[in-house]
């Protein structure tokens, strides 16, 4: 949510598919960190931080707020009226994005929730996100948040599930180390500028490129397997207080796809009821 996508019109867009879902809706914002989108809108990855802030303290008011105004450092806005307003009260939800430690803390502080895609870094940087977010939002003074979310999610990059490990591995290998691939292109240049830290990082990435097996060991971003290897992982994952995960499950063909959220449906996600 940079300077190309203002934040009333985001606000505006929410609201409607929010009467259009019967208060369904839910938005999670980004800060950004794709060069090659920040090049083509020209925006300085020096400015993404500021611009997030500000435009969330915009999207804040213009969800609770029929008219509102702004004087900040990237948003003037003189009064202007919001419309429509969503049905949810008093908002929808509200997270962000995050692949770094101090997003998360950043989140925390403004009380919203958060979604950690930890980028391939392993365990115990999601663990090290984790703690991060929940000692900044215990810190954080939130007597001016409207409604504070300590929601915490995971983003995974790429899943499958199938009824042997084998076939879980072999099915989704390319689409599997083709994100990587993705990943490690988009982050590679990244590493080399002063706003992000990655660098030490992607170069240990570096050296595991193609080793699908690897990847699924050390990483929550591959929940790839039987229904009891993701009933194992997700145990796990909840025990590191995580309240949600997100699979992407794509790239391996309608019926695979079929297959895979059926076997979650039917073998996995019973285990977790409550």
């Amino acid at each position: 949510m940079l300077a190309w996508n203002h934040p009333i019109l985001v606000a505006e867009r929410l609201a409607t598919l929010d009467i259009m879902s019967n208060g369904r809706a839910e938005i999670c914002t980004a800060r950004s960190n794709n060069l090659t989108t920040m090049n083509v809108f020209g925006v300085d990855p020096s400015e993404t931080r500021a611009q997030w802030e500000d435009s969330m303290d915009v999207l804040m008011k213009a969800m609770v707020d029929p008219v509102l105004s702004h004087d900040g450092p990237v948003w003037k806005i003189p009064e202007a009226q919001i419309v429509p307003q969503p049905i949810t009260r008093p908002h929808p939800p509200v997270s962000v994005a995050a692949s770094s430690v101090e997003s998360n803390g950043n989140a925390a502080k403004r009380g919203i929730g958060v979604i950690t895609f930890e980028n391939y870094f392993g365990f115990d940087y999601l663990q090290e996100c984790n703690e991060a977010y929940d000692a900044a939002f215990a810190a954080a003074d939130h007597s001016n948040v409207v409604a504070p979310n300590d929601y915490k999610g995971l983003y995974v990059a790429t899943a499958y599930c199938a009824p042997t490990r084998e076939e879980a591995l072999e099915t989704a290998r390319e689409v599997a180390l083709g994100y990587f691939k993705f990943i490690l292109d988009l982050y590679i240049p990244l590493s080399k500028n002063p706003n992000y830290k990655y660098l030490d990082i992607i170069e240990k990435l570096r050296e595991h490129e193609g080793d699908l097996a690897w990847l699924c060991d050390h990483s929550p971003s591959v929940m790839i397997g039987t229904p009891e290897d993701y009933i194992a992982r997700l145990e796990h994952l909840e025990a590191m207080g995580m309240d949600e995960v997100l699979l992407r499950i794509d790239g391996v063909g309608h019926e695979n796809i079929m297959r895979s959220i059926e076997l979650i449906g039917t073998e996995v996600i019973p285990r977790f009821s409550r």
